[in-house]
């Protein structure tokens, strides 16, 4: 939820000072990366068969 919520306020951060873009880029960063572990941890708990019907 984080990342979409991100990806929305995609156009209006170019509107902030630089420093606000900074940690606008760092909360997105921070956001894929745990969007990206949880998919990591989703995928290892799934049974084979699951992941070979896909």
């Amino acid at each position: 939820m984080p990342f979409a919520v991100l990806m929305v306020t995609y156009l209006p951060q170019f509107f902030l000072p630089q420093s606000g873009r900074i940690a606008w880029g760092a909360l997105v960063t921070v956001s894929a990366l745990w969007l990206a572990a949880e998919l990591w941890r989703a995928s290892s708990k799934a049974p084979a068969r699951e992941l070979q019907a896909v």
